[in-house]
């Protein structure tokens, strides 16, 4: 599809993705750039990422473009790498890409050549990303025949471009415009609040998460709703998670080697208990649970009593 389109439009810059996984067959160094993951993660500290996010074991991430003015950049990101790209340019466009079927995503993967756990993995978790990336996205495109599904998407650039002109009519383009969003303060200001970018990107993952899960229902689960802690211009979780870095309402620190232990075994006891390890599926609400997500924002402590799980 990547390929097919900028065949079509020379306008598109198509950016070339670095992933930590190895090289499926028939890929080379003009499908991603193949590092192993210290190398990445080295990058991604320095700050070279636009967005990363790591997908089924492996890291995949968006280095910062260098492209010429004038030049649309087409990005092949997957739902959390489009949700950091939002956040820091909410003046891009999301197209979401479907399969006609998960029988039709099922014989292209195994076509590829994907193990037969890979491939239940990407199943099952295309169909929990579904409905948010139809949340997220502003088009929906199903990839049945590729030629149509091209000329599709051709066709929303197409429009986007109209309507930049008569929005644009001395030529600027849409990615010049600064809007009042969290990059109001820059985001040299954001990185004021925290000690790297890696930091800042995974902080405001980890709460755009508890967010997405109070648009949902999700905090009544935990006895308590976590809301958004400032009054968003994006309505996005993420948007609204580095908002919150931005005034300060969320705070962070390194865990250290005792701490993690610590924490890993609380969950065991919690496992051996009849617990689930993920927070946002407890039934019987807990107090300390929610007082430690409710901490994070500063929020109101929770009551002494664990809370009512309706």
């Amino acid at each position: 599809m990547a390929s097919r389109l900028v065949e079509e439009d020379p306008s598109l810059w198509l950016s070339k993705s670095w992933t930590s996984r190895s090289p499926r067959a028939g890929e080379g160094p003009e499908h991603y750039v193949f590092v192993d993951r210290a190398s990445f993660e080295a990058h991604a500290e320095r700050g070279g990422f636009l967005e990363w996010a790591e997908f089924l074991g492996n890291l995949y991430g968006t280095p910062v473009p260098d492209v010429d003015p004038g030049r649309d950049v087409l990005l092949e990101i997957e739902l959390e790498g489009a949700r950091q790209v939002l956040a820091l340019r909410p003046d891009a466009t999301v197209i979401l890409l479907v399969p006609p079927s998960e029988e039709h995503q099922e014989a292209r993967l195994r076509g590829r050549g994907d193990s037969d756990d890979h491939v239940a993995s990407r199943i099952e978790k295309g169909r929990a990303e579904l409905a948010e990336g139809r949340a997220l996205a502003h088009f929906e495109v199903v990839n049945d025949d590729l030629e149509q599904a091209v000329g599709q998407v051709l066709g929303i650039l197409g429009s986007l471009r109209k309507s930049a002109a008569r929005r644009f009519p001395q030529g600027a383009p849409p990615m010049s415009v600064k809007r009042a969003t969290l990059m109001d303060p820059p985001i040299e200001e954001l990185l004021d609040k925290v000690d790297s970018k890696f930091t800042l990107v995974t902080l405001g993952s980890k709460r755009a998460r508890e967010i997405n899960a109070y648009y949902h229902g999700l905090g009544e689960v935990l006895g308590q709703v976590i809301p958004p802690q400032v009054t968003s211009v994006s309505g996005k979780p993420l948007s609204i998670a580095f908002e919150e870095v931005a005034a300060s309402k969320v705070t962070y620190h390194h865990p250290d080697p005792e701490e993690l232990a610590a924490e890993a075994a609380a969950a065991q006891d919690a496992e051996s208990l009849g617990f689930t390890a993920d927070p946002f599926a407890v039934i019987d609400g807990d107090a300390g649970l929610v007082q430690d997500l409710m901490d994070v924002v500063g929020a109101p402590a929770a009551p002494d009593e664990a809370p009512d799980a309706s």
